[in-house]
């Protein structure tokens, strides 16, 4: 069987014990007395045995007197068994009418009086057994062993063989064996009394092997001179009769009604016990058709009725089948006959076989099972089978085939949607389905984004979305596909704002629909638009405020425009507050306008610069007088150098209005007054006149502010407009 799928079991085996029992009589010895030993020899001399046994022991000058005490002890030992008389009954009486040739000394009696001895006492009797293992040819005064009678087993009588025991061999091994049956050492056999042979069977734990192999089998004993004998003496009827008593080849009830006879053993390609069908049925499987049994083992199991209808219609024999590494294996309960050598007859045995069935009948199965799938009320509940069939025959077509069925019946492109990412969602792990999802995805994405509108983009995009689950479509190369037809219908804005109230990120967003230039575009011509979007929204705010700063402080163009001091400083700076909140915003985006944002953002330096200017003149037009050169030189060591020249031109117009006695006139009429040259010199009011014109040069933009100044400078006009503040008023003077 070498080379061979096989099943090996190891089994006990019955073999026959014969029991031979006898009734053993026996008697207690002592050593014989003279007296006895005088009346054996004369019994015993072949010669003389007409003399009469009284005339024999004068003879021997034994007195007449105490002949008496010989007839007693002869009356003893015809007792004792081991003399008997020939004629009538012995009376001690009539001693001197006795010859020794009417007396025969027994069996019992040679055999003591060889060794000069004489029984103490009557026979005794003691049953004896002696049990002989005929397979070993051993005999034994005992078997502890669990004994069961040979006619009520599967073996017969011929199972015993033909070399047994007889009488004598029974005598001759109790006789020679008498420590065994617990004889003491004074007493000896006298004698067998034999009843019929007993005969039994007895088993030896796992004493055989039997390979099944796929056209024959083998039986072996463990033990040589055993397995000689049972291959001369069991026949195939008793070792099918031995095997059909064992548990372990009984089939259950629900099986054995299935159970083949003479099963064909062409395909097989192993055996199990059917003890071990508990080991089949967990076997793991990908996919199982469950006829009587079910395979617990399987990942995915056809119910029984439905496994009976396939195995029925494809002609195949068995209590289940299922899919071992891509072959369909059939579990065929039977009774095989097999031919052993050395075993008269075949053997037959119940086994469950395995068998391989052929590559066509396999696809024939997978292809009822597919069209039974397609047949189902809800076709998405066979997607487990339609994976398993797809994963055994490595045939992309069945999951192809299954998927157009499940689209062919659906008229809406929605419709379509929702079961093929149903589809996707039970079978997305198979290889051989990605390809073919990728490309059905995209046909379906292709028509889902041609219908796409305002109206429908909400619902359309949640089924792309799922669609773009299978085709991982970057998310910016996802939206320029679904929102191109939108942005030809409905235009950028619109397109923009469903998509962002859709939660696409603006980062994200601007890098296909690029709104945020055309907003700045928007704001920069000061147009005026309403927007439900969040950017738009913010672009709306912008420009508002935008607009309404350009008219507070006279800025058209920032690069340009003069800025108007003589503003509503509240109003002005509540613009700016909400226009920088708003830039704040949306300058995170100005990478999608760099040009047209670089002019917004001119804009807010523009206006961040004046509120600057405005802010620090209010708060020194507070208190001038604290504007000193202290002041001043803790501004400059602060490198607040705009700072100090506008709080320097402050106080300035605050001690000329002081030294004229007038209210609120500008610098520059202050500067132009005749009485300016009375209390400064020509130098020092060209220096005040360039500190004004220094500071009104904040009104422009930086790029055409045509005035320089240094920390020196600024203290020079310092020391200048301390000096005036040191002057008394007209008014003082002339008085």
């Amino acid at each position: 069987m070498k080379g061979e799928n096989y099943l090996e079991v190891k089994t006990a085996w019955p073999f026959p014990m014969v029991q031979y029992k006898a009734q053993t009589s026996y008697v207690e010895v002592r050593r014989a007395s003279g007296i006895s030993f005088i009346l054996l020899q004369l019994i015993n001399k072949k010669e003389n045995n007409g003399e009469k046994l009284a005339l024999a022991l004068r003879n021997m000058d034994v007195p007449t007197d105490i002949h008496y005490i010989f007839a007693e002890e002869l009356a003893n030992m015809i007792n004792l068994g081991i003399v008997q008389e020939r004629g009538d009954n012995y009376n001690p009486e009539d001693f001197g009418q006795y010859s020794a040739n009417d007396f025969d000394i027994t069996e019992m009696g040679r055999k003591l009086f060889a060794e000069g001895a004489i029984p103490m006492a009557g026979n005794k009797v003691k049953e004896t057994n002696v049990f002989y293992d005929v397979s070993k040819k051993e005999t034994m005064n005992v078997y502890r062993g669990q004994l069961y009678t040979l006619a009520d087993s599967p073996m017969d009588f011929n199972c015993v063989g033909n070399i047994l025991l007889n009488n004598s061999d029974v005598e001759n091994y109790i006789s020679s064996s008498m420590n065994k049956y617990s004889f003491k050492k004074g007493e000896r056999i006298t004698g067998f009394e034999h009843e019929e042979p007993f005969f039994w069977r007895f088993a030896i734990e796992d004493a055989a092997t039997i390979l099944f192999g796929n056209n024959s089998a083998q039986i072996k004993i463990d033990d040589k001179d055993r397995d000689a004998f049972v291959h001369k003496f069991y026949s195939g009827e008793v070792v099918t009769n031995i095997l059909d008593a064992k548990k372990k080849f009984r089939f259950p009830e629900n099986v054995l009604k299935e159970a083949e006879i003479d099963t064909d053993l062409s395909g097989v390609s192993s055996f199990c016990l059917p003890s071990q069908l508990s080991s089949i049925t967990s076997i793991k499987t990908p996919l199982s058709l469950n006829n009587v049994v079910l395979i617990s083992g399987s990942e995915c199991k056809i119910e029984k009725e439905e496994s009976r209808d396939i195995m029925l219609k494809c002609n195949i024999s068995g209590i289940a089948c299922f899919f071992s590494d891509e072959e369909l294996v059939s579990v065929v309960p039977g009774r095989f006959s097999f031919d052993i050598e050395g075993i008269s007859g075949p053997v037959k045995v119940n086994l469950i076989a395995l068998k391989t069935l052929c590559k066509a009948k396999k696809d024939e199965v997978l292809v009822e099972l597919f069209l039974r799938c397609l047949d189902k009320d809800e076709p998405l509940s066979a997607c487990d089978v339609i994976k398993k069939i797809t994963q055994i025959s490595k045939r992309r077509d069945f999951l192809e085939q299954f998927s157009n069925s499940l689209l062919r019946d659906k008229k809406t492109n929605a419709e379509k949607i929702e079961v093929f990412t149903d589809l996707d969602a039970e079978v997305s792990g198979m290889y051989l389905w990605k390809e073919y999802a990728n490309t059905k995805a995209e046909e379906l994405f292709n028509q889902l984004c041609d219908i796409v509108s305002a109206g429908n983009f909400k619902a359309l995009n949640v089924l792309g979305k799922k669609l773009n689950k299978i085709m991982n479509l970057k998310e910016h190369d996802y939206l320029a596909r679904i929102s191109k037809k939108m942005i030809d219908s409905e235009g950028m804005y619109l397109t923009y704002e469903l998509l962002e109230e859709a939660g696409v990120v603006a980062d994200v967003l601007l890098g296909v629909i690029n709104v945020f230039a055309l907003y700045c575009n928007d704001i920069l011509g000061g147009k005026e638009f309403n927007s439900k979007g969040k950017l738009g929204g913010q672009f709306m705010m912008l420009g508002k405020k935008l607009n309404e700063l350009k008219r507070i402080t006279g800025i058209n163009n920032p690069y340009e425009d003069s800025a108007d001091f003589e503003i509503n400083y509240d109003e002005f700076i509540n613009g700016v507050a909400s226009f920088s909140e708003c830039y704040r915003k949306i300058e995170r985006f100005s990478l999608y306008a760099k040009e047209q944002w670089s002019q917004i953002a001119a804009y807010d330096m523009r206006f961040k610069e004046l509120k600057e200017v405005l802010t620090v003149e209010k708060e020194a037009n507070s208190n001038p007088s604290k504007i000193n050169k202290t002041y001043i030189e803790q501004m400059l060591k602060k490198a607040k150098y705009k700072d100090a020249i506008c709080d320097l031109h402050v106080r300035l117009q605050f001690e000329l209005n002081r030294l004229f006695g007038t209210d609120n006139m500008s610098t520059y009429d202050l500067l132009e007054d005749s009485r300016i040259h009375t209390y400064l010199k020509d130098i020092e009011l060209t220096e005040m006149h360039n500190l004004r014109k220094c500071r009104n040069g904040f009104q422009h933009p930086k790029e055409n502010r045509d005035f320089h100044y240094t920390e020196n400078t600024i203290s020079g006009w310092c020391e200048i407009v301390e000096k005036i503040g040191g002057m008394a008023n007209e008014s003082r003077r002339e008085n």
